[in-house]
């Protein structure tokens, strides 16, 4: 059997050897190479303006602000007071615009290592970031996250949010998943701290998921992890969030009382009635994550090429 494929100039991504997905491509935006990566930005009729990285997407106009608060908001939420905030890549600043929604935060400090990435960003995606770049709450820094994480004080900051590409071999978040680099996170972390992470696919394409939840489990006394639809990705995505003890989900009373006192507008995808349910893992993804995953070092780093396999 052979399908021909539409006219027109199309984006195509493989899922792995056996399945792909494509979209049609209105026009092409950018295309080149950064000193880190490869990028391209598209405009599409079912994604509207696109970030693709190293051939991975990275987000949508259409529907980035469902990754964005699931990433963002249920950490801030965890927090009483997070005042000091750092996100970690995010350099379509997206990130930034949901974290400086919250009043209460007084300083956020935005470090992407690629300098050259995020003017083109700020120059063909201009609506992910909005306001958020002239905020005068928010320093920006290009530089190795890592390594700017380990010159700042112990305890100096409320929230770390790591919104970087997925850990593959020679890409610049490839040592950004490791115990090493989650202990750097939690010495950084006040004793109320907590931090977030994309954890990757959830549904058909886990390969990260419990890798990265067993890791954070070596670290972190308490790590929850839950998930979210991306229309986009074609995919159940998961997400991690961790900290001390007194990490737990905000509870529906909490959030509403929260939204008012950091005068935070209505969100479009967390809502009081809907949070309760979004850690509420199925069952194949909790045995999963009870059965798979080893400790991720940097001697032995996230390999991309060991999926798992889903049983039913």
């Amino acid at each position: 059997m052979r399908t021909q494929w539409p006219a027109g100039q199309w984006y195509v991504e493989f899922n792995g050897p056996d399945d792909l997905c494509g979209f049609r491509c209105r026009q092409v935006l950018a295309e080149g190479q950064t000193r880190y990566q490869r990028y391209l930005i598209i405009e599409a009729p079912t994604l509207g303006k696109a970030l693709i990285l190293d051939g991975v997407l990275q987000s949508a106009s259409r529907d980035e602000v469902i990754y964005h608060e699931a990433l963002v908001h249920p950490a801030l939420f965890a927090h009483d007071s997070p005042r000091q905030v750092a996100v970690l890549g995010g350099g379509e600043g997206a990130t930034i615009r949901e974290v400086l929604q919250h009043a209460v935060v007084q300083a956020v400090t935005m470090v992407d290592l690629d300098e050259e990435l995020v003017a083109l960003c700020r120059r063909h995606l201009p609506e992910f970031g909005g306001r958020a770049w002239e905020d005068p709450r928010l320093t920006l820094i290009h530089a190795d996250a890592r390594a700017w994480l380990a010159t700042q004080p112990d305890a100096s900051l409320d929230v770390i949010i790591m919104d970087i590409t997925d850990p593959l071999e020679g890409g610049p978040a490839f040592f950004l998943f490791t115990q090493e680099m989650f202990r750097l996170v939690q010495a950084k972390l006040r004793s109320a701290g907590v931090m977030s992470i994309q954890a990757g696919s959830a549904g058909q394409a886990i390969r990260l998921l419990p890798h990265l939840h067993r890791t954070l489990q070596a670290v972190f006394p308490r790590v929850i992890p839950y998930t979210a639809y991306i229309p986009s990705f074609n995919d159940q995505y998961g997400f991690m969030l961790a900290g001390g003890e007194a990490c737990t989900w905000p509870e529906p009373a909490r959030l509403r009382g929260l939204q008012a006192e950091r005068r935070l507008p209505a969100l479009q995808w967390l809502d009081p009635d809907f949070a309760p349910a979004i850690p509420a893992l199925p069952p194949y993804v909790r045995r999963l994550l009870a059965a798979e995953g080893r400790v991720l070092a940097d001697a032995q780093p996230f390999q991309q090429h060991q999926p798992f396999s889903l049983h039913f």
